[in-house]
């Protein structure tokens, strides 16, 4: 839970005010902190600003169980997305949004 009231706090005390906050949680696993991390930051932010938050794992079934989960919480979590990728090699983009980030570090071998 702390981890989630840091990266709140360092919303909270932006110079500017953002008109839509994203995060994306690299290694997500099973989402525990990113279901807790979008959830926390929708209530206190999503009347505000946008909130997505996207959850990248590289095991596939996992993936799919996981955004089963996210569906099925409702419109609170329509903008929390897993995806399947790795650190290394993932384009990350965000709804509505047509450019799409890499993070593609790698040297090429896996």
């Amino acid at each position: 839970q702390k981890f989630v009231e840091i990266v709140a706090n360092l919303i909270d005390s932006s110079p500017t005010t953002p008109s839509s906050v994203q995060v994306v949680d690299f290694g997500c696993g099973r989402g525990y902190l990113t279901f807790s991390l979008h959830s926390y930051l929708y209530n206190i932010f999503g009347k505000s600003m946008d909130v997505q938050t996207q959850g990248i794992d590289r095991r596939p079934k996992l993936i799919a169980e996981i955004n089963g989960i996210a569906r099925s919480l409702g419109k609170d979590f329509d903008n929390l997305n897993f995806l399947e990728g790795t650190i290394g090699k993932t384009n990350v983009q965000f709804f509505g949004d047509s450019s799409s980030r890499s993070s593609d570090t790698s040297s090429g071998d896996d």
